[in-house]
């Protein structure tokens, strides 16, 4: 398969609200190129912000199946989980954060990570308040963010603080770190 994009990082928000047509293009085509590979693969995105990812609270969910085929014409080029990145801004959550409601307040019909999140962001929540947030709120997962930023050992603190958690609605958490 032969894939031929032209990429060019806009400098602004405006030029990524500008771009996210082409996004979805290149979306689409590289879940299609995994799934091409791997049938069984597990493909996602991390979205910026949860207010591309539903339909509601007053908004279009641009990584839904019927978005990214349209946008770029491959039938396999899909999610197969949706991905949101959730940081508090000046202090507080957006209306939009994953932890301001729980999953099926998103109205999706796949399952949902909380792929980034910190305790340095949390709008006051602790690391612990956060994942146990991330558990009980019917959510597939949390993924804290980020060692870059010295954050490991608070990670640490957030997945020990659940690895013995097994609620019946939810499941065993197994936690293998490598």
């Amino acid at each position: 398969m032969e894939m031929s994009l032209r990429v060019e990082i806009g400098t602004s928000y405006g030029d990524a609200i500008k771009d996210r047509g082409f996004m979805r293009v290149f979306f689409n085509w590289q879940a299609a190129a995994i799934k091409e590979v791997d049938p069984h693969a597990l493909v996602t995105v991390g979205a910026w912000n949860g207010k591309v990812n539903t339909d509601n609270f007053g908004f279009h969910n641009m990584y839904k199946d019927s978005c990214l085929v349209k946008a770029g014409g491959k039938a396999l080029g899909t999610f197969s989980f949706y991905q949101i990145h959730s940081y508090a801004f000046n202090g507080h959550f957006g209306t939009e954060s994953p932890f301001m409601h729980n999953f099926g307040a998103f109205g999706l019909h796949k399952p949902l990570v909380i792929g980034e999140f910190r305790e340095k962001n949390g709008a006051g929540m602790t690391i612990n308040q956060l994942y146990d947030h991330a558990y009980n709120g019917g959510y597939a997962g949390g993924w804290g963010w980020s060692e870059t930023d010295g954050n490991m050992d608070n990670m640490l603190q957030g997945l020990n603080h659940i690895r013995n958690y097994h609620s019946g609605a939810h499941g065993t958490i197994y936690v293998q770190i490598h």
